[in-house]
């Protein structure tokens, strides 16, 4: 008896397999984006700050935050996307970008200018791998 079951599953299975058929290898991107192999996003558009992983705009663009979405202007740096992680900035609004080194806008700050960039916090303003929240403002 239990030899016929395996029979039964066995058949059963590898009909299964033949009536799905193959199944592909990759996954399609996801809806209104690219995979991000081989490409690295060095634009910020005007009105952004855009926060990447490396020196140089490099490795992963972190934060694309446009002006005006919050309240008050405040963000915080999720814990898994760049927190701690943050090593060139560039600040495409007409406001001071300024970077907290603590959650909840407090600690030691950074301020970047309106309309400027940073291609390497640590020697532009020793604050590699520092920032986890930020706010734009008028003033430092």
């Amino acid at each position: 008896m239990r030899r016929r079951l395996a029979v039964v599953f066995a058949s059963a299975a590898a009909a299964a397999l033949v009536v799905q058929g193959p199944v592909a290898a990759s996954a399609a991107p996801p809806s209104g984006g690219s995979s991000g192999v081989g490409i690295q996003d060095t634009t910020c558009a005007s009105n952004h700050v855009c926060l990447w992983e490396d020196f140089n705009y490099g490795g992963t663009k972190y934060v694309d935050y446009t002006q005006g979405t919050r309240p008050g202007d405040f963000f915080e740096i999720d814990g898994w996307n760049g927190d701690n992680e943050i090593s060139s900035v560039k600040n495409n609004t007409s406001l001071v970008l300024v970077l907290w080194d603590n959650d909840g806008y407090s600690g030691t700050r950074a301020c970047i200018n309106p309309n400027s960039s940073s291609s390497n916090l640590a020697t532009t303003h020793g604050f590699d791998n520092e920032a986890e929240s930020f706010q734009l403002r008028s003033t430092c």
